[in-house]
């Protein structure tokens, strides 16, 4: 057989009928400017792949491959954390001989939710096609009515109990936070509410689903990553709102676990969340370091580029630079320290996407006009909410300060002009961040790199976004109680996830890659029929994948079905 040059790569088929699952091998290239498949080997069914593997006659024997990665590394670290023993501890013992416990069942959800967006139906059936499915041998279907009890157990008084003593776990485990990191986002819902449920709410959504409800979460990061503490909110709550009432709880219970010389963490947190009251509040039990808004300082936009000092080379090989002062600021008795940061990369991205978009806006603006004026002619003409919208649609929310428009709908007149003092004043702003903070002894660059630390919760929340990582939406439940159990579920497999990545020595791979070879890392039961002899085989494993194996000890699991 003539093999064309090219990478080989394996992909797996069913059957017209979906009842077998075909492997091949394949190479692809790049023709007319498509990937398109120029060689293809069929590899037959697995069966036929273990009989030309092992030289073993078919007909003697059994062969089942499993899901391992990902329970086996999960199941691990629910033993160093006794996270099962925490939970069962927390709720209400089972009642029925041979069903799971409820912390057998949170960890199948944790799991299930760590493959993919699944149903609690599909979870249950997913289960079956992993080795978890062998170490507990579950005799009580795994349904959505079984799951949704045992979720009806987690009261926000059990999930308190139940993350009180998992912190303690973390404590033991050597988990101790420089900085805690909080920052907030929402997930758009197929939920519809007519006023009787708290969290489902209308408001302005990350994922510019305008016309759906909304759930909000926050989340409190250590500085490696560690969810340590969230908060699930009514969509239409602001971030102010949200952390004014949420400070007190959120300080008491980090600083319950971690203790500092000073008796205060140091909090890291964006400017959603200033006001007088907020930041007072905060700084009587914290150090804060924050951002501003450039209206609370407006003449720091006028000083000179050249006073601004290097402080460290950016990925991007350019250096970010500062400005440092100090400031009175939200009436607080002492003067703050206030750095205005200045990344030149980052005022070349701005300003490119603001002369696309100020193009873009100007071309369409004229048309619009001409749609809502017109007097007849065939076609609708646009109305007054048509208009409204198609302005939301056109001018992004960071952009319409710079314009200012009226819309007269009995005179079917539509204004607009851009203001062109506003837009200077934006472009000032680019590639620039005002931040505040109390610890006035500490060097600008550590306050600098401690405040763009912050990125780390976005990184988690896009995670919590993701339909390929550990997804909140889409959400599968309308009762407010289950929302809050499946969020903490899916907070809590991200735990999982970075106390896995956390123990890897000498392996450099993010965590969706992860999450990946973990996902592909499978094992199979191998059966001689005529003898009943079984082997325990790990299918072949990548580097990452065989790193993972050793460090975790995973192959004590096989050694025990």
């Amino acid at each position: 057989m003539e093999i064309p040059e090219g990478k080989i790569h394996i992909v797996k088929l069913k059957s017209e009928r979906g009842k077998n699952t075909y492997y091949y091998a394949r190479i692809n290239k790049r023709v007319a400017g498509e990937s398109r498949v120029v060689w293809s080997f069929s590899l037959g069914t697995a069966e036929d792949i273990l009989k030309r593997y092992t030289n073993k006659i078919l007909d003697r024997i059994q062969f089942r491959p499993f899901s391992f990665g990902i329970p086996a590394a999960f199941l691990s670290v629910a033993e160093q954390t006794e996270f099962l023993t925490i939970v069962d501890t927390a709720t209400p013992k089972r009642m029925l001989d041979g069903a799971l416990t409820t912390a057998q069942y949170l960890m199948a959800m944790m799991v299930g939710r760590a493959m993919g967006p699944l149903s609690k139906a599909a979870t249950g059936r997913r289960l079956s096609d992993t080795f978890l499915d062998f170490i507990w041998k579950p005799t009580h279907h795994l349904n959505t009515q079984n799951f949704g009890n045992h979720m009806d157990k987690l009261t926000v008084e059990v999930v308190d109990r139940i993350t009180e003593e998992f912190g303690k776990k973390l404590v033991s485990l050597g988990i101790a936070p420089s900085y805690v990191l909080w920052d907030t986002t929402n997930y758009s819902t197929n939920i519809e509410n007519y006023g009787e449920k708290e969290l489902p709410q209308p408001g302005n959504a990350k994922d510019k689903r305008f016309d759906k409800n909304i759930i909000g979460t926050g989340l409190a990061l250590s500085d490696d990553e560690i969810p340590l503490y969230h908060k699930v909110y009514p969509g239409n709550e602001n971030d102010s709102k949200l952390f004014k009432r949420s400070i007190d709880d959120i300080v008491g219970r980090i600083k319950k676990l971690w203790k500092r010389s000073d008796n205060k963490i140091i909090l890291v947190m964006d400017r959603g969340n200033n006001s007088e009251i907020n930041v007072q509040s905060a700084l009587r039990t914290c150090h804060v370091i924050g951002g501003v808004d450039f209206e609370s300082v407006r003449d720091l936009l006028d000083v000179p580029i050249e006073e601004f000092k290097p402080l460290y080379q950016t990925r991007g090989k350019g250096w970010m630079k500062a400005y440092r002062t100090t400031k009175s600021l939200w009436n607080y008795e002492e003067d703050f320290t206030v750095i205005v940061t200045h990344n030149p990369a980052t005022e070349r991205k701005q300003t490119k996407s603001w002369e696309r978009a100020k193009e873009r806006i100007l071309g369409m603006l004229p048309t619009l006009k001409e749609k809502f004026e017109k007097s007849g002619g065939k076609g609708r003409r646009m109305t007054v909410k048509g208009l409204t919208t198609r302005l939301a649609e056109l001018i992004y929310k960071q952009y319409r300060g710079v314009f200012e428009w009226n819309i007269d709908g009995k005179g079917r007149k539509f204004e607009w002009k851009l203001l062109e003092d506003k837009e200077r004043t934006m472009v000032k702003k680019f590639g620039k961040n005002v931040i505040f903070t109390d610890l006035t002894k500490w060097e600008t660059e550590r306050i600098v790199r401690t405040y763009h630390s912050k990125s780390k919760v976005e990184k988690a929340f896009r995670w919590l976004h993701d339909k390929l990582l550990i997804p909140i939406p889409p959400v599968y439940h309308s009762d407010d109680e289950r929302i809050r159990v499946h969020i903490f579920l899916c907070i809590m497999a991200l735990t999982f996830l970075r106390l896995i990545a956390r123990q890897l020595r000498g392996v450099s791979v993010s965590d969706e890659r992860l999450l990946g070879e973990l996902k592909d890392l499978k094992a199979a039961f191998v059966k001689d029929v005529p003898t009943g002899a079984v082997e325990l085989k790990v299918m072949e494993m990548k580097a990452i994948q065989a790193s993972v194996f050793s460090q975790l000890d995973l192959g004590k699991y096989l050694r025990v079905i």
